[in-house]
């Protein structure tokens, strides 16, 4: 009777008390530590040759899945590692210890995923990796990886950039507002892509990719946007408005708007997450049904031209619909052209003469 009673308190135990691994995400930090460990190892040795042989034996191949799914999204090469390492080293030195703080935001970020859940109840599993990475990404995914880069997203003001070069200068703007604060948003940001269809080679569905993200991970965190180009993008509206629909039509505009320290009109980098988050905002206002609203966002199939142009054309941000700019955008290439042409006819005249 005793061994009965003890079975049962026991079992009554184990169903009262509450299970806090449950809807935990995956978080997986392992790849800071072998960083560290294999980093004292190359700065012992000036020979290039043992640094990249350190690297990849003692970083590159004992790294998680993560690690490896970084490195192909970002093209990263021992050799990329190596020269990160020795060319900025109080950079390194600087982020060091902010690095180490990964392994104690498991809670905070497993909360950021719970309250992503109740805005998006279909949220499917995934893994965040905290990678260390050759400093050309803060953040990124793969399948159901989130991708941490380490060294950009645990920056902080104290992060030094003396050491960088001119066009990674824009990076101080960035570690000065205070990323490794806001990593669990960003983990959420991250996290969203991980549900959502795959991103195709076009400007506006790009930014539109980006901006269901943020704006998803705001709503659900209920903080803003830790994104310079959010609050710039509010106050310059117009401005930034009339400039995308110049160029969302023309090859090569890409960098300007996204990913990178490229300069642009409004010294403020990623625009483009603008773009995308104001569309997304205006659509979620309207809507009657917010947790629908947001479900439709995070499945918008990016590769359907038809359903993308539906969405954005529905909110009515731009100033006239997607095809009608699509429309005036090809008069206005179709007359630069030609007045390319009549300048060359001219130039050939002139020279031949």
């Amino acid at each position: 009777m005793k061994k009965y009673c003890i079975v049962l308190l026991t079992t009554l135990f184990l169903l009262t008390c509450p299970n806090k691994s449950v809807g935990q995400p995956h978080i997986i930090s392992s790849d800071i530590e072998l960083f560290w460990s294999a980093f004292d190892r190359v700065t012992a040795t000036t020979d290039t040759v043992k640094q990249d042989r350190i690297l990849q034996e003692e970083y590159i191949s004992k790294g998680s899945p993560g690690l490896h799914a970084m490195m192909h999204v970002r093209n990263y090469t021992v050799q990329d590692y190596r020269n990160a390492i020795n060319n900025y080293p109080k950079f390194w030195a600087s982020i060091r210890n902010n690095t180490a703080k990964a392994k104690h935001l498991q809670m905070d970020l497993g909360e950021g995923v719970q309250k992503l859940k109740v805005v998006y109840p279909e949220l499917r599993p995934a893994k965040i990796y905290f990678t260390v990475g050759a400093m050309r990404s803060n953040g990124t995914t793969l399948d159901s990886m989130v991708l941490i880069g380490s060294e950009f997203a645990m920056a902080d003001k104290q992060t030094v950039t003396s050491e960088f070069p001119e066009q990674m200068q824009g990076l101080r703007t960035f570690f000065d507002s205070e990323p490794i604060k806001d990593l669990v948003l960003l983990n959420v940001h991250e996290y969203v892509h991980t549900q959502q269809s795959p991103m195709i080679d076009n400007l506006l569905s790009q930014c539109l990719y980006e901006g269901v993200a943020e704006f998803v991970s705001v709503k659900a965190m209920g903080q803003p946007s830790a994104a310079p180009a959010i609050e710039y993008g509010k106050a310059n509206e117009e401005k930034v408005k009339r400039a995308f629909e110049r160029d969302m039509f023309v090859n090569g505009k890409t960098s300007q708007w996204l990913w990178s320290n490229q300069p642009n009109a409004f010294n403020t980098r990623d625009m483009g997450y603008f773009i995308g988050y104001a569309i997304c905002e205006g659509y979620y206002n309207a809507s009657a049904d917010k947790q629908k609203a947001i479900k439709h966002m995070i499945e918008l199939d990016h590769t359907n031209d038809a359903e993308i142009e539906a969405f954005v054309d529905g909110t009515g941000f731009f100033s006239a619909p997607l095809g009608q700019l699509f429309a005036r955008g090809m008069m206005q290439a179709d007359r630069q052209l030609s007045q390319s042409r009549h300048k060359s006819i001219a130039h050939r005249l002139l020279t031949q003469n």
